[in-house]
């Protein structure tokens, strides 16, 4: 399907098609963790490399997504947020993006900070499985 305006990325809520969550694994719906990243691209990138299907891996549709396309995690023990860089930045007097997932989630959520997108960086070399095992190891607890 193409993108409303040429050159611009396709967003299914402007097309009036509802949004989803995409599931690396769709035979099993996570339960006990899961990784959240943004996108279906990063979600099937990080999920290769990452190559362990005791970790689901679930690509967001964008940076704020409804409370609905959150809910089916919601029973989730722990849920891993890796986003985009530029979901850490919020304008003044709001929240990021990434605190507001982190916020729905609570005490649930860990956070992981890469400097760049987790596809670029697996796509140039830079970040492998080991270095993904490491991110999620050291990732720290959201805290209100």
């Amino acid at each position: 399907m193409n993108p409303p305006k040429a050159g611009d990325k396709y967003r299914p809520e402007l097309s009036g098609l509802p949004a989803s969550l995409y599931y690396t694994n769709r035979e099993e719906l996570p339960r006990n963790k899961v990784l959240i990243v943004e996108g279906e691209y990063k979600a099937m990138t990080t999920s290769i490399v990452y190559d362990d299907f005791r970790l689901p891996i679930v690509g967001l549709p964008g940076k704020t997504p409804s409370l609905e396309i959150l809910e089916s995690l919601d029973q989730c023990e722990v849920v891993y947020l890796l986003l985009d860089p530029d979901a850490y930045i919020a304008d003044i007097g709001k929240k990021s993006p990434l605190i507001k997932l982190a916020e729905h989630f609570g005490k649930r959520a860990r956070i992981c900070y890469l400097p760049h997108k987790i596809d670029d960086m697996i796509v140039k070399g830079i970040i492998g499985k080991d270095e993904i095992r490491w991110l999620l190891r050291d990732a720290r607890r959201y805290i209100a």
